[in-house]
């Protein structure tokens, strides 16, 4: 026959497993509906990942309309930090003809900034370069190239100090300027191109891809509608 001692020990252990029970209930509310586009977002944030496209520098004419300052396509070579290997610096190095510990700086970078976007590494490379990479394309995860625009004068003014010449920008300027530019961006130094970069520097385009849980790309988000 089971005592009262009993009875009341089993009555406070069902109370108990009831209370887990209904506060898991309403935790599981809680996340489901009130908190859905919170972490619905989160979730989403970490699954798309922008890729920015720099635009082309704007040209630069006379009063006459005679083009002064134009751009001719130049290779650069990227290197993606989620994807790129250690290991890989010294091969690379050697093909760049660059310090392994450049390479490995502006990868460091790269990853504060958005390891899943390529980080430029070395610009305006020659054919031979281009060809060594592409031959090594295997031992080489996360390098790849891409076309950029290198300022090219048409005419035979010379006003190099008018024009002025543009540059990496500087971690200082980085800092300084906030949030609209990333490293490797191309700004203004001196002269016309300084005076008139917020004009000529443009508006970065971005792509957007999805990613697995490892972070490997599995293609365009939403067929590039949102690109």
């Amino acid at each position: 026959m089971e005592t009262s001692e009993s009875s009341s020990r089993r009555t406070i252990f069902s109370l108990l497993v009831g209370l887990l029970f209904v506060f898991l209930l309403a935790r599981l509310v809680q996340l489901q509906f009130l908190y859905q586009d919170v972490y619905g977002k989160k979730s989403e944030e970490n699954s798309i990942r922008p890729i920015a496209h720099d635009p082309i520098r704007g040209y630069v004419f006379d009063r006459n309309g005679r083009l002064l300052v134009d751009n001719r396509p130049s290779y650069t070579v990227t290197v993606t930090p989620a994807e790129f290997h250690s290991s890989s610096i010294p091969l690379l190095s050697r093909i760049l003809s660059v310090d392994s510990e450049l390479i490995l700086e502006r990868v460091n970078k790269g990853k504060v900034y958005n390891r899943f976007s390529p980080v430029k590494v070395r610009r305006d490379i020659d054919f031979q370069t281009l060809a060594a990479i592409e031959e090594n394309r295997d031992k080489l995860p996360g390098v790849d190239y891409q076309i950029e625009s290198k300022r090219f004068y048409p005419t035979k003014a010379k006003a190099t100090h008018l024009f002025g010449y543009t540059k990496e920008i500087s971690d200082q300027q980085l800092a300084a300027k906030g949030d609209e530019y990333r490293p490797g961006d191309v700004i203004g130094a001196t002269g016309l191109e300084a005076a008139y970069d917020s004009y000529l520097r443009g508006q970065k385009g971005y792509e957007f891809i999805t990613v697995n849980a490892k972070g490997q790309m599995l293609g365009a988000y939403n067929d590039g509608r949102n690109d």
